[in-house]
């Protein structure tokens, strides 16, 4: 087996051809259960923290050009400029390859210096402003009042390790109303889908609020799992690239804030879950989502969730984990990437929780980073700052990895909601 220490050294001095050194240590390991091998498994920018964080030169000159590209073309007011000019210093200082930040910063320049019709310049130039922040803050990155935790942990987890994939998606989105997957499937969602909602319209949008660039990348990233689906969730025969995930869909005179159609019938009809009713949400879970993140990429993950189950192992991108010693070695392995887990919402937390009042939730949240001395765990939760466990201020304290792992496998006694 190669000698992964000197492999890093390798990599800590060859930073801009990171991605390419990382998958040839990967094809060269066996396809055993070596946890060693989830170290290098989703990508690698964050986790290879350059010594000295002081942006290149060249990558400087396009932040700044990108600033005077939003004040000369789009007039923001000084607020904005100011906010602007902070988050690309702040995008700057982070520890990606210079790669990952000069792509990430032409997608942004591509946003706002297109000449499509779909979008406003007002809207484009809100959409850039909120791409760039949480870019440089991921932890901003909120599921506001909708139900798309899995997808906004999936964006977070994407903005703290490739965020020129969305940002690049969203050129797209800004510049043809359309995003073609690696399988060169279209996805082209319906105008209304793209049309800022109540909190997207804000800007900045307030702690726990959606942003109009989160609410894009979103309908895309649900749509880029559905559209290439022929059955339904209950399993019911749907003719390929006819499934549609929509937001602010009207129904006659209701309008349904997010919902799965069946757009082979005239008009479409709402499909059903697996227990009958209607599905009113994106139906989008762990199990979906490391396809959702290779039709992104064009990558396919080692690890990218983890859940409880009572059989460990890795399969498809998804790592299970059955007692507490495992989720401690594991995360002891993998401190410093992002990953999703899937827990219950009313469970974590260090708090006790009493079984007779509470129910359990089903929930997605990303764990952002692992004291193995402490042993606590940060984990993004994409309600809101209050909700985080991130030991920074208006972020909470860290979760105990005890907790982590009995939000993963609730005790005996809870209902489910």
């Amino acid at each position: 087996m190669p000698n992964l220490t000197a492999d890093r050294q390798t990599l800590d001095s060859r930073t801009n051809r990171g991605d390419d050194l990382l998958n040839e240590i990967v094809r060269s390991q066996q396809k055993g259960d070596d946890e060693r091998l989830c170290l290098l498994s989703i990508m690698p920018e964050r986790l290879i923290a350059p010594t000295d964080r002081r942006p290149a030169p060249s990558v400087t000159s396009e932040g700044r050009d990108l600033e005077q590209l939003l004040q000369r073309q789009h007039n923001p007011s000084a607020a904005e400029q100011k906010s602007f000019h902070e988050n690309v210093e702040a995008f700057l200082r982070c520890s990606l390859s210079v790669d990952e930040k000069r792509n990430t910063l032409r997608g942004l320049r591509d946003i706002l210096d297109s000449k499509s019709t779909i979008f406003s310049a007002e809207e484009r130039s809100k959409i850039a402003q909120q791409a760039l922040r949480q870019a440089a803050d991921p932890a901003s990155v909120s599921q506001g009042d909708n139900r798309t935790c899995s997808v906004t942990s999936l964006e977070n987890v994407l903005y703290r390790s490739h965020p020129s994939a969305v940002v690049q998606l969203l050129a797209k989105a800004v510049n043809t109303g359309k995003f073609i997957t690696p399988d060169k499937t279209v996805i082209e969602p319906d105008k209304a889908s793209l049309k800022a909602d109540e909190e997207g319209l804000r800007n900045p949008t307030k702690d726990g609020e959606r942003s109009h660039a989160s609410q894009l990348f979103q309908v895309f990233a649900i749509n880029s799992y559905w559209s290439r689906q022929n059955k339904g969730p209950d399993g019911t025969p749907v003719p390929a690239g006819k499934i549609q995930y929509r937001h602010n869909y009207s129904e006659g005179k209701e309008t349904l804030d997010e919902c799965l159609l069946d757009t082979s019938k005239t008009p479409p009809v709402v499909l059903k879950a697996t227990d009958g009713t209607a599905c009113r949400s994106p139906k989008l879970g762990v199990d979906e989502l490391p396809d959702v993140y290779k039709q992104i990429t064009g990558l396919t993950p080692t690890v990218l969730c983890v859940r409880y189950g009572e059989k460990s192992g890795l399969e498809k991108g998804i790592r299970t984990v059955s007692s507490l010693p495992e989720l401690e070695n594991f995360l002891a392995t993998n401190k410093n990437q992002p990953l999703i887990f899937k827990v219950d919402s009313h469970l974590l937390t260090d708090k006790n929780v009493d079984a007779r009042t509470e129910s359990t939730t089903g929930h997605d949240v990303v764990i952002a980073g692992y004291d193995s001395r402490k042993r606590r765990v940060q984990v993004d939760n994409s309600w809101s700052n209050s909700s985080d466990h991130l030991d920074r201020p208006g972020h909470g304290k860290a979760l105990s990895l005890e907790s982590l792992m009995k939000s993963m496998n609730p005790p005996r006694g809870f209902r489910k909601e």
